[in-house]
């Protein structure tokens, strides 16, 4: 019973993300440069007609995201009652476990972090990614790092405590 509800949740939040899907599979099929086809009302094949792909958002799309790979990232933290060495602490935890992160991907043959993440938030509009640490003899390191695709996630957020109720 607790699966079919689980399912029933899952399949009523995939018809409500239905729209950024399909408005993320438009934009990929821009970037790949998918084939354009005029189509009549029905959705049939135009005939006698010389279709042309252009490819102005495939170059909009990688100047933006070489110019964002080009910028240097500075992790920055600010808060009330936050003093310098605490902020500093925390901006270096950032670094280097972007840096332990980049690791791991680079061992599936994959960019970096950054450019990953900037792939797709300039394609996908959206980020996800999954992060496990671990504490290893007192000190905190790094488990698992597993990036999405968020065309295929769909998800809960409660917005009175400003987090996520589930993924799938």
């Amino acid at each position: 019973m607790a699966e079919r509800n689980i399912h029933e949740l899952i399949t009523t939040t995939e018809t409500e993300f239905a729209q950024l899907h399909k408005r993320m599979d438009v934009d990929r099929d821009l970037l790949v440069m998918k084939p354009f086809t005029l189509e009549d009302e029905d959705k049939r094949d135009k005939p006698e007609v010389d279709n042309i792909t252009l490819n102005d958002a495939k170059v909009f799309a990688t100047r933006v995201q070489s110019n964002l790979i080009r910028s240097n990232m500075q992790p920055e933290v600010d808060g009330k009652g936050l003093d310098d060495k605490y902020t500093t602490n925390v901006e270096q935890f950032f670094r280097d476990i972007s840096l332990a992160f980049d690791d791991m991907i680079y061992a599936r043959d994959m960019a970096s972090l950054i450019s990953y993440n900037i792939q797709q938030i300039c394609q996908r509009g959206r980020l996800a990614s999954r992060i496990t640490l671990r504490e290893d003899n007192g000190k905190l390191a790094p488990d698992s790092f597993l990036p999405m695709d968020t065309r295929y996630l769909v998800y809960k957020f409660d917005v009175l405590k400003n987090k996520p109720k589930w993924f799938s």
